[in-house]
């Protein structure tokens, strides 16, 4: 799949979207010791990326459900 540009958005995360996800109560990306900006909304849940990548080979976000 690759690195994600600047942002990644993940659509089947999406507020009041198919799946019924919930409301989103925090992302990490796993690696970085930074707070991540992300928003969710009807498009998805969008996650503005690090310039600080935490692997070259792999991106592993952990959505945390409310």
């Amino acid at each position: 799949m690759g690195q994600p540009g600047k942002q990644a958005v993940v659509a089947s995360l999406a507020a009041k979207g198919k799946l019924e996800v919930g409301k989103i109560r925090d992302v990490e990306l796993l690696g970085y010791k930074g707070k991540l900006k992300w928003t969710q909304d009807e498009a998805g849940l969008k996650v503005e990326m690090p310039e600080e990548k935490p692997s070259d080979h792999a991106v592993t976000l952990k959505v945390v459900l409310g």
